[in-house]
């Protein structure tokens, strides 16, 4: 499911696209749609009295919600649009028979085959998991850990931070490097520090999860392992922000130089780090600066 899912993102720029050479199975747009149109408004309705229902009330009355889903709305209808045209492309391009070598078409039929490749995965198991398991098993200081850390995210695997390139939220124009607090398996900090009974009875189904998976890859559950991995992950639930506080945009945007932060991390070398992106910039985002300095010690 998660090939799968990559798979869609990395067809999801061609969807609206016009046909360009190497791109076989893009699709035609559809007549455009009005921006507004007045007949999804509810005229029987007066606007200064509701003027919610004055505006999408037809619209609402064409549009129950599906049986399906929890709530619905314009938002809802383009994703499946979106959807259903970007599987037109991966059933056409993952038909196809003969593709240049390097092409786009050939990137995207590799990859999406082999994510719907389901029987072969079940045979595979955890087998593909092994080489990366068997480095993090290899590591044996802090020194080795911005090597082993890049190259996991290089892979799509966070794990003490997270790593991201996006517009700089003050100067929309720059691409920046941000750096987030992260590590945790549980949505966030709440579910690892409440002693409510619905919290404790959530983290023992997270361990029961967990050893699961360590199964299911070959990893040896036994021991003490599984809890120290949940006792990991509280102390990084205990020096992380919490969604309140991750919702102030200003605290949470920390511009600062590379060698600045480089120095204030002096148990982990973000030089080294981000030596394994061949990047080279100046500056940096830090979400949430006190939580890189303390999980980084």
């Amino acid at each position: 499911m998660i090939l799968a899912g990559c798979a869609i993102a990395l067809v999801s720029l061609y969807a609206f696209k016009k046909k360009e050479p190497g791109v076989t199975g893009a699709v035609k747009a559809t007549a455009a749609t009005k921006p507004i149109d007045i007949n999804n408004f509810d005229m029987s309705v007066k606007p200064g009295d509701d003027f919610y229902q004055y505006v999408n009330g037809n619209w609402l009355k064409k549009n129950p919600l599906p049986a399906s889903e929890t709530r619905w709305g314009s938002f809802n209808v383009l994703d499946d649009i979106t959807r259903e045209r970007v599987r037109t492309i991966l059933d056409e391009t993952a038909a196809m028979k003969n593709v240049v070598d390097g092409s786009a078409d050939q990137k995207i039929r590799d990859f999406y085959l082999t994510a719907m490749d389901t029987i072969r995965i079940e045979e595979m198991r955890g087998s593909p998991l092994k080489p990366i398991i068997e480095k993090i098993n290899k590591i044996d200081s802090k020194s080795q850990l911005p090597t082993l850390m890049a190259e996991l995210q290089r892979m799509g695997f966070s794990s003490f931070f997270n790593f991201y390139v996006g517009q700089d939220d003050k100067k929309s124009d720059q691409m920046i490097i941000n750096l987030y607090q992260g590590g945790l398996g549980l949505p966030d900090r709440d579910y690892y520090l409440k002693d409510d009974k619905e919290s404790v009875e959530i983290r023992q189904k997270y361990l029961t999860h967990v050893k699961t998976m360590f199964m299911l890859m070959g990893i040896p559950a036994g021991g003490s392992s599984i809890q120290n991995l949940m006792t990991l992950e509280t102390e990084l639930a205990k020096i992380s922000r919490s969604r309140v506080e991750l919702r102030d945009p200003e605290k949470n945007y920390n511009k600062m130089g590379v060698q600045e932060f480089a120095a204030q991390m002096t148990n982990f070398s973000i030089n080294e780090y981000f030596k394994n992106f061949g990047v080279q910039e100046k500056e940096v985002i830090i979400g949430q600066p006190e939580f890189l300095n303390v999980s980084m010690r």
